[in-house]
């Protein structure tokens, strides 16, 4: 018996795809094969796996550095943006700005989780002994009337709805909610009554991985949240939600006059993919981002 890593290669089109999702991840499978449970260290693997990477440089092998890449979550918290930034890699500075600028060396350095209380474009990169390392993260943090406000759903992903930031065309880019084989709803809570004229909420299609939109989307209103009224209703066609493509588009309902606190979204799941489809007879997801009011 030993240790296997698989690598399916639907996603590369060149050697040079197959090359970045390798390096330096056999280091890390040897590592794993190779060393004991009690002789494993994470401090001196990283510094013998930048050797490795140097050897590699050498070598013309293009290499992921995603280590060096930050992760983040963007949470609503009181109204605000609670913004935690993180790297994988210990040993690394993150040096981050808040007017769109790109971060340097001599950037405010992150200790701590941010507050953010508008619109604001926030980049941060990782930093070792004064040069750039990983790639620059970008949070394009929008502001609306729904921004910050509590979602009330039994999906752990429910602050991604209000966090100001949109999703990418990645539906696994942490930034999307999803649902699996089932029906979706939510309720956001404005903390009183609100003006509203219009709603939209985030849908990605990825037909390739069985992820589209719902069959509809259901807008109700309430000022107790216990009787809810239903304002509007958006359907989406079979011919429409099967469409073979990624993309990414807004449901919309405009033309409101509504002032409530309570806006409750249901999205009904469209069922199995059909027959002829790329994912012909299987169970679809259906993903939503920002929650937008206005």
């Amino acid at each position: 018996m030993g240790v296997q890593a698989s690598l399916w290669t639907e996603f590369c089109n060149r050697p040079e795809d197959v090359d970045y999702l390798v390096f330096p991840r056999l280091a890390a499978l040897a590592e794993v094969g190779w060393s004991r449970p009690e002789q494993k260290n994470w401090d001196l693997f990283l510094k013998a796996m930048d050797r490795y990477n140097e050897h590699l440089d050498v070598k013309g092998i293009g290499y992921a550095r995603s280590m060096y890449n930050i992760d983040h979550k963007v949470t609503p918290k009181g109204k605000k943006l609670l913004v935690e930034l993180s790297c994988i890699r210990p040993d690394v500075e993150i040096r981050y700005t808040e007017d769109g600028t790109e971060p340097v060396a001599s950037s405010s350095l992150y200790a701590s989780p941010l507050t953010v209380k508008s619109t604001t474009c926030m980049k941060a990169a990782t930093f070792m002994n004064g040069e750039k390392m990983g790639e620059t993260l970008l949070l394009d943090l929008q502001w609306n009337k729904a921004t910050g406000k509590e979602v009330l759903a039994s999906n752990e992903k429910r602050y991604v709805l209000t966090n100001g930031i949109r999703g990418s065309l990645r539906h696994t880019d942490f930034e999307w909610a999803g649902w699996y084989d089932e029906d979706a709803s939510f309720v956001l809570d404005m903390g009183k009554r609100t003006p509203v004229k219009e709603v939209r909420i985030g849908c990605i299609t990825n037909s390739g991985m069985a992820v589209h939109k719902p069959s509809l989307i259901r807008l109700s209103v309430s000022n107790n949240k216990k009787t809810f009224v239903p304002v509007g209703e958006i359907t989406f066609f079979q011919e429409d939600i099967f469409k073979n493509r990624t993309a990414v588009e807004d449901a919309v309902f405009s033309g409101l006059d509504l002032n409530a606190r309570y806006l409750k979204l249901e999205m009904e799941n469209p069922g199995l993919c059909p027959i002829g489809d790329i994912r012909e007879d299987q169970k679809i997801w259906m993903y939503f981002d920002e929650l937008i009011v206005n």
